[in-house]
């Protein structure tokens, strides 16, 4: 009886250990591990957090950004008036900030950034939402 609980005390302080493992820390800018914020979303986990020197990010990888579904959190490293996403979007080239399309809900964010650019000819210049929530 005994080795029996005690194979259930340590397969629970397992599982606990695995559910409470912190998030990592994907950093996007000159001289960080990730130069697009494409990139560093790309490479994320469940719960990790993308963090966005400051800077103006603009170009591919830096606009018409996708979650693809994942739980993780965008911010900037020192808030929105420093950290801007300029999608250069015209209506010969259009360009939106974030596309949320593939089932992304509350815990999917966006922190601290400045959309600022977006063109689109329907909806969403900034953000589009279709199937996501």
């Amino acid at each position: 009886m005994i080795r029996k609980n005690s194979v259930f005390l340590i397969a629970a302080i397992i599982a606990l250990a695995a559910s409470t493992t912190p998030a990592a820390e994907l950093h996007v800018g000159p001289g960080e591990t990730y130069t697009t914020i494409q990139s560093a979303i790309d490479t994320a986990e469940p719960n990790d957090i993308v963090i966005v020197a400051d800077g103006t990010y603009t170009g591919d990888g830096n606009r018409d950004l996708d979650f693809n579904g994942k739980a993780i959190t965008v911010r900037s490293q020192n808030g929105p008036e420093n950290c801007i996403v300029d999608c250069q979007g015209t209506s010969n080239e259009p360009h939106r900030g974030f596309h949320f399309h593939s089932g992304e809900d509350v815990n999917s964010r966006i922190e601290g950034l400045t959309i600022t650019g977006g063109y689109s000819a329907d909806n969403g210049g900034a953000f589009l939402c279709v199937g996501g929530s």
